[in-house]
């Protein structure tokens, strides 16, 4: 935190300096308008407005001998940053190529604009200012919803390409999540507009980040309940622990929606019961094969429940 002093200007106004880093990183000059925006407390000094779309910001990725897994986690760190036009490059382009489009496509609103030998770019076509955080973040909580419960039915049923798909649209919709809050992070006259503050953002982040660990978690506990030998009454056992997650994450979302402290502390209290409900009937079939791990991913699912909750009192 920097201090500045004030400066008696004529009768009616003062001056405070700017500091040049800051003029210089927002390409303020002479004579350029800034924006102020009072509050009761404090006033929040913004660079001047930019067009409604911003500037095209762009990175040029090589993949020149870099497997897929490198590749992918710098195509999607490229569009959480807010980088709207992303240029692969390499040598070995062609032979790829297949792999790196299916990351593309699995990228909301981002889609190839230009394919030759030697290169793919990719834009976006998103503006940042129409998306709706608060709608991103129900969308991924009614897609969990749904698979959560589907997973309950998958000791009878295979479930596993249902909520396979259905994972894949939770992660489509987490990235833009974290591309939002960046966004808005990096835009604060936007974030004001929006009613939101640096710790809101953060809260949302993290609850967005534990509503797709629960959906990663019900793709993995989906194959686990199929693998389980257990006779009707222990797989009705545990399917009455899922069901009791399941209830817990409803909660938890309810509480983070309205905002509600008592409920919030009530439901992470309650965790304890259900995670020890978990280890007994984990001691309860030691023998088992896959219970451990089975146990151990619906106890997750749990403590992310909590995590969710301990956004709203925390």
């Amino acid at each position: 935190m920097e201090f500045r002093k004030l400066i008696n200007f004529g009768k009616s106004s003062y001056i405070v300096s700017l500091p040049k880093a800051w003029v210089t990183k927002n390409k303020l000059n002479k004579g350029d308008l800034v924006y102020l925006d009072e509050k009761p407390d404090k006033i929040i000094l913004y660079p001047r407005e930019k067009s409604d779309r911003d500037e095209t910001r762009q990175i040029t990725i090589d993949i020149s001998d870099k497997n897929m897994k490198w590749i992918k986690r710098n195509i999607i760190p490229a569009y959480i940053k807010n980088f709207n036009k992303i240029i692969i490059k390499g040598k070995d382009l062609e032979t790829k190529s297949r792999e790196i489009k299916d990351i593309i496509h699995n990228v909301m609103a981002l889609e190839v604009l230009e394919e030759t030998a030697d290169k793919i770019v990719a834009k976006d076509f998103i503006n940042m200012k129409d998306i709706s955080i608060k709608d991103l973040i129900r969308r991924m909580d009614i897609i969990t919803r749904a698979m959560i419960q589907e997973c309950s039915d998958a000791f009878e049923v295979d479930k596993r390409q249902i909520i396979h798909e259905r994972d894949e649209d939770v992660n489509r919709l987490s990235f833009l999540v974290y591309r939002a809050v960046r966004y808005l992070l990096e835009h604060p006259n936007q974030a004001s507009n929006q009613n939101y503050k640096p710790y809101d953002l953060m809260n949302v982040q993290t609850v967005a980040s534990f509503i797709e660990k629960i959906a990663d978690d019900c793709k993995r506990v989906v194959k686990l309940y199929n693998r389980l030998k257990l006779s009707k009454k222990d797989i009705e056992e545990l399917r009455r622990l899922h069901l009791r997650m399941a209830s817990t994450y409803k909660d938890a979302m309810k509480a983070y929606y309205t905002n509600d402290t008592e409920f919030a502390l009530k439901i992470s209290e309650n965790r304890e019961v259900l995670v020890m409900d978990c280890t007994n009937f984990h001691k309860a079939h030691l023998r088992v094969e896959w219970i451990g791990t089975t146990i151990e991913k619906l106890k997750d699912m749990v403590f992310c429940c909590h995590y969710i909750a301990r956004t709203v009192y925390s």
